[in-house]
């Protein structure tokens, strides 16, 4: 299954077009922000039997090493612990540093990421990848809970991580656009510190234009990648 019409998500291919059609002078740095649901077992296109899950099949994938050669790096990844708005239920978290949007697009034309990417659409049911940067300058981690809030675009009230009793904003981010996902218009991505999950939750939970959730650190290189 090619990269190009993947069973996970819809490939913004508007959007696409307007990176290939960018000066190579304006071109620059790039979040890909990943929210990731698999499939509870993993199917793969060609029909071969397969045992293991969907999240399984996605370490198989791992593109880590395609990813330096690229100079990009993955600043942040992490399992959802609690998703309190948002569907579908997220089940992992990942944050990649490209160096270019052409550079992103390179790696979609190379044969070991081709041959790999097999194991990402078999284990994968959704996913959104969004072409994220950041507006806010970063504010150093300390204790608590780290918590993302995606938000939609809408004409009302936007939302305010400040109005949470104990949250420190790390850091926003704006939405250029979904590179994969699906017709949902994502505005601003925020990365909070929670001291108060209970107060989070209360803050987010049946908001229809969030996704919010909170998740483990297990890369997270959020605040330095920022400051290179």
């Amino acid at each position: 299954m090619s990269s190009d019409n993947p069973r996970y998500g819809t490939v913004n291919k508007e959007m696409i077009r307007g990176w290939l059609e960018m000066d190579r002078e304006t071109d620059g740095p790039f979040y890909a922000l990943n929210l990731m649901k698999y499939r509870k077992k993993a199917v793969y296109a060609d029909g071969r039997e397969s045992d293991i899950s969907g999240s399984q099949a996605d370490d198989e994938y791992n593109p880590m090493r395609i990813l330096k050669d690229l100079g990009a790096r993955i600043v942040f990844f992490g399992e959802v612990m609690e998703q309190t708005a948002g569907e579908p239920l997220y089940d992992r978290i990942a944050v990649v540093l490209y160096p270019t949007r052409m550079k992103f697009m390179e790696m979609q034309r190379r044969p070991d990421f081709v041959d790999s990417h097999e194991h990402k659409d078999a284990g994968m049911e959704f996913t959104i990848v969004a072409s994220t940067s950041p507006i806010t300058e970063p504010h150093e981690q300390t204790t608590g809970t780290l918590a993302l809030v995606v938000e939609e675009a809408h004409s009302g009230a936007a939302f305010d991580p400040s109005s949470i009793d104990g949250a420190t904003l790390i850091g926003t981010y704006s939405v250029e656009g979904q590179i994969v996902g699906d017709e949902r218009q994502l505005e601003f991505a925020h990365w909070i510190q929670v001291e108060n999950t209970q107060a989070f939750k209360a803050a987010t939970e049946g908001n229809e234009r969030l996704t919010a959730l909170t998740v483990s650190r297990i890369i997270d290189e959020m605040v330095s990648s920022q400051k290179a």
